[in-house]
């Protein structure tokens, strides 16, 4: 017999074309939501009522009206480093027609309460769960506005026989965890979008974690939030960046940049209005910081935030070094474990710059692709350095693993090591090669892989490697403390104190203008309304899981029809400006989701980079080598060339092609020829 499940994936593969078009499975959700022509309607009254009887126990309390903050230098600090402003007066009684009001959501308690019983309701009687295995695995908790649900759901065997036939109807190239984690995630913002047409409060609903665990017991454990929406902070933001975004334009008039960057300006003072009551805010940004690196028990979610507040402590007249003394001394009184700490916060740190530097180089173009691939591979074997120097490299997470992998190449390989030079000559040509137009069809030919499909993969090998290896120093220092250690938990614990810690130091104080003076650069880059901006920033680690160097990419690409609708009169913007449905939902997965990559970095690296470039490279010098030529340039660009180019008519990438083989060639011969 069919269970329930299988019977709605058939409606849903019948339906649903794209599999990560999400707005394309919101419609087909609402579809099936409206088949429930009793169960859903009995839903909707059971939610009403019961937020009226709440409203009606609650009525005496009475309700705060959002109002402007009162602080009297708002505009001051606005055009504190702007030595026009006597020309550009705002008046105080027009702030309140520029930053629309917020509605704050009032009903925490109530939330908290009903939560379950409407979720439960929703995912087994309207969506097709069983509602005796789902269940709450900790009491609701909210800090400050926002308030979280750990759930867990046990699947059955017939329940993943089903999801399974979706994976491979689709040809789904993802574990099968995470196509169900990104499912439950389209569920529960289905769930959102209902309760919020019922509920007239100003609030959203999210998954920020899913684990599924398949491997053993057949269940997914996953964290439902409920807060208040940020419009306003959504709105401010994606003005500014659609600004920044024109500015790469020449073709679009001054008329229209002027209106658009007046826009962006107001942001300025968007944030100076929060700027005075962002403490709950931050307190409760973190909390959820801490609550998906806790769930996830992954460091990821901790690394942007870390990176952006301390790249900027770097910046402020503060050493980073004595805020994490201060900390330390205040966290404990063990001088083991205050050493400890130190040194599993300095190596998140250090590596938290490092996932910022890839995160910020991978854009949606093509050649910004190539350009990362080659920085993370120069990252880690640039040097002029013999193989065996790699081994011990900083940047190696997990060297035995690597040790390992490399030995067996060796014995595969007895040129080896000369081939290894090779594949460092090709990194240091970088600029040159990768600017060909027909380097695509290099790098295909080498690789077997799409470039943008390779660095996905390589991001999930960096954090499982970098987690893993966070692991074993807590394990190894944990030797050296005298009675009990420290746990993974204190681990992030102690990270998240420490980055409040310096916010509420650095970034907050009686106002932005106090705020300035902390930092060298007093003048622009942290001038009052900077400060102000800055502060506010933090909150926006909600509404986008990315380093903020990739914030104006990821949220254009999020709202790419309103930008493509501002300019349509002007350009038509290419389509590898913005970011693909697939691309924007692995760069979520990777922060909400099991995070896990199947493989380390260090076994990705030689199986997916070294391993075929170093193939590739035995195939030229053994087949110049067979007709009994010399290793010279010449014969490796004509073997090269031969050998790429087979099957390729198009003669002006015939024409490149020998243009970059020529190049390519003078990678070869200096290794293997000395």
């Amino acid at each position: 017999m069919e269970n329930k499940l299988e019977i709605f994936f058939r409606r849903f593969t019948d339906s649903v074309i794209d599999f990560y078009d999400i707005p394309e499975i919101v419609k087909f959700l609402q579809t099936e939501i409206e088949r429930k022509r009793k169960i859903y309607p009995y839903w909707k009254k059971k939610v009403r009522f019961s937020y009226a009887a709440y409203q009606k126990t609650h009525s005496s309390e009475k309700k705060t009206p959002p109002q402007l903050n009162s602080h009297p230098s708002i505009l001051q600090y606005f055009y504190h480093d702007d030595r026009f402003s006597e020309d550009k007066q705002i008046p105080d009684d027009n702030i309140n027609k520029i930053i629309p009001f917020e509605d704050n959501l009032e009903s925490i308690p109530f939330f908290k309460k009903k939560s379950f019983d409407f979720f439960s309701y929703f995912f087994t009687e309207i969506m097709p769960f069983d509602q005796k295995e789902l269940s709450l695995t900790q009491f609701p908790t909210n800090i400050y506005k926002d308030i979280f649900l750990d759930f867990r759901y046990n699947f059955s065997d017939p329940e993943i026989l089903a999801i399974s036939q979706l994976k491979r109807h689709y040809q789904l190239l993802e574990k099968l965890e995470k196509i169900i984690e990104y499912l439950f995630s389209c569920f529960v913002h289905i769930y959102g979008i209902e309760l919020g047409g019922i509920i007239p409060e100003n609030f959203q609903i999210e998954l920020i974690s899913a684990v599924s665990h398949l491997q053993t017991t057949n269940h997914i454990d996953f964290v439902i939030t409920i807060r208040q929406r940020e419009r306003n902070l959504k709105d401010f933001f994606l003005n500014s960046h659609i600004y920044q975004f024109s500015e790469y334009f020449g073709q679009i008039p001054s008329t229209l940049k002027n209106k658009l960057k007046m826009q962006k300006d107001l942001v300025y003072l968007f944030a100076l209005e929060r700027y005075f009551t962002l403490k709950p805010d931050i307190i409760s940004v973190l909390a959820r910081v801490f609550k998906k690196s806790i769930a996830l028990r992954h460091i990821t979610p901790i690394l942007d935030i870390l990176n952006f507040v301390f790249s900027r402590v770097e910046d402020s007249e503060f050493d980073t070094q004595d805020i994490l003394k201060e900390v330390t001394e205040k966290y404990t009184d063990n001088p083991q474990k205050q050493a400890a700490f130190r040194h599993l916060f300095n190596f998140c740190n250090k590596n938290a710059v490092l996932f910022g530097t890839f995160q910020s180089n991978n854009r949606s173009q093509l050649e910004e692709q190539f350009r990362l691939f080659f920085l993370y591979n120069l990252q880690f074997f640039g040097e002029r350095a013999t193989i065996g120097q790699t081994y011990h490299s900083d940047v190696i997470f997990l060297p035995e693993t690597f040790r390992t992998q490399i030995n067996d190449l060796e014995q595969q390989f007895p040129l080896f090591k000369q081939y290894f030079c090779v594949f460092q000559n090709f990194l240091h040509a970088a600029f040159e090669i990768s600017s060909n137009p027909a380097f695509r069809v290099v790098f295909k030919y080498i690789f077997r892989n799409k470039v943008e499909d390779m660095n996905e993969d390589f991001f999930s090998a960096f954090i499982s490697s970098l987690n893993e290896r966070l692991l074993q120093e807590i394990k190894r220092l944990n030797e050296k403390i005298n009675g009990e250690g420290i746990s993974y938990s204190n681990v992030v614990d102690f990270i998240i104190k420490t980055i409040y810690h310096s916010v509420n130091t650095i970034f907050l104080a009686d106002d932005p203008l106090q705020a300035s003076k902390n930092f060298k650069d007093s003048i622009s880059r942290y001038s009052p309304k900077n400060i102000a901006l800055r502060a506010l920033e933090l909150l926006f680690f909600k509404e986008i899981p990315l380093s903020d160097n990739n914030w104006m990419n990821y949220n254009l690409s999020r709202n790419k029809e309103k930008v493509i609708n501002q300019f349509q009169d002007y350009l038509r913007i290419p389509k590898d400006y913005f970011f693909s449905n697939k691309k924007l939902l692995h760069i979520s997965m990777k922060q909400f989701y099991s995070i896990e990559s199947e493989i380390v970095l260090e076994k990705w690296f030689v199986k997916y980079i070294i391993l075929p470039f170093i193939t590739f490279t035995d195939r030229i010098y053994k087949e110049v080598k067979k007709k009994g030529q010399i290793l010279t340039k010449d014969n490796i660009v004509a073997e090269m060339n031969f050998q790429i180019s087979r099957g390729i008519i198009n003669t002006q990438t015939l024409d490149y092609l020998e243009v970059l083989c020529e190049k390519m060639a003078e990678s070869f011969t200096d290794a293997l020829t000395t």
